[in-house]
């Protein structure tokens, strides 16, 4: 079974022991971020009723599970919330009607369960929407930053390359044409444009330098994909590494 949902079960084992499970697990219907919130959360406001369920010794006793299996095998999955182990009665019957009981102690926490799952889709929104807010900000960069990252006075060296904004502090150190040269890249004579920040190594005069501009171009594909910050390394010869922080707003 998947999702958040009551279980009970006589297997083998509980036909030695003289106890079936009753249990509520959170399995894999629901994403594993979503189950590492749930079950902690919910373990801790359901602690008390289970001290309480577990007065009844005949019923048998309430554990908290935090994730566990009932073997005590810590799960990735974060697969159980509580469970417990019920003695057997003295008849089929009278088992039916312990395990009943649990369970029917299980469905009281039905609102409980609707609150946490509420609380932690919000929480996860609420990360994505900062996440996404996060990326943006990093993502997507102005003219104004790039002329202030300008390599002087031990600030980075930031410059564009086919309208991709890139750190190219440390490659400028290897560059045969040191920090001069890369922060001419930004002029508009210098561009395969003719304007600001348009300097290009797929187009125009420095194309000619084809595995460069191959390697730069596997490198903008790879962040339009991840959308996140990426390496690209010319190699050694060519000058080592640049990073491309992200696109340079209009």
């Amino acid at each position: 079974m998947n999702g958040i949902h009551l279980e009970a079960y006589i297997l083998d084992t509980q036909i030695q022991s003289k106890q079936a499970v009753v249990a509520l697990h959170c399995e894999s219907g629901w994403p594993l971020d979503f189950r590492q919130k749930f079950v902690p959360q919910l373990s801790e406001r359901i602690r008390g009723r289970l001290e309480g369920w577990s007065c009844y010794r005949e019923y048998g006793a309430w554990k908290l599970m935090m994730g566990n299996n009932d073997d005590g095998r810590s799960n990735k999955g974060m697969m159980s919330v509580c469970e417990v182990g019920v003695p057997f009665g003295a008849s089929p019957d009278e088992t039916m009607e312990r395990v009943e009981r649990q369970l029917r102690r299980l469905m009281t926490l039905g609102a409980d369960i609707d609150d946490v799952i509420e609380n932690c889709c919000c929480l996860q929104n609420d990360e994505d929407t900062e996440q996404e807010n996060s990326s943006s900000l990093v993502l997507a960069l102005t003219r104004e930053q790039v002329r202030m990252n300008d390599g002087l006075e031990n600030r980075p060296m930031w410059s564009v390359i086919d309208g991709y904004v890139v750190d190219c502090t440390e490659f400028a150190k290897f560059h045969p044409g040191g920090l001069r040269k890369i922060r001419d890249t930004d002029e508009k004579q210098t561009g395969w444009t003719g304007e600001e920040f348009g300097f290009s190594l797929t187009r125009g005069s420095n194309a000619h330098f084809p595995k460069t501009g191959r390697v730069f171009e596997d490198g903008m594909k790879k962040f339009d994909k991840l959308q996140r910050q990426v390496e690209v390394d010319f190699g050694s010869s060519d000058g080592g590494a640049i990073t491309i922080l992200g696109k340079l707003l209009p």
